[in-house]
């Protein structure tokens, strides 16, 4: 089994009205994709910026964290895994209230 480690991967969500334009980046390659929901961007920005409950609603994280958070920017320790494989890491959230969410 490969297991593959998510370091230096940026996740780039921009929201304008009803789109959440989403961007993946890591060492050269990226990726893009344009989503349409039936949200508001503050009720998207809202379930994005929820890290501390993304082990209640997200596939396979076990646990999530936050160590410090204020109005810019958070950090959080997560904890993803499927029976004995679990990898733990803490992730640097950029927020921009409604339109944007930077994970680095």
């Amino acid at each position: 089994m490969r297991v593959e480690k998510t370091q230096n991967l940026v996740h780039t969500v921009l929201i304008k009205s009803t789109l959440a334009d989403v961007y993946f980046e890591r060492e050269g390659e990226s990726k893009r994709s344009l989503c349409c929901y039936r949200y508001s961007p503050e009720q998207l920005f809202s379930v994005v910026a929820a890290v501390d409950l993304y082990q209640d609603f997200v596939p396979w994280c076990q646990k999530s964290t936050i160590l410090w958070q204020n109005e810019l920017a958070l950090e959080a320790e997560l904890e993803i895994g499927f029976k004995f494989l679990v990898e733990r890491y803490v992730s640097h959230v950029e927020l921009k209230r409604p339109s944007l969410i930077k994970v680095l």
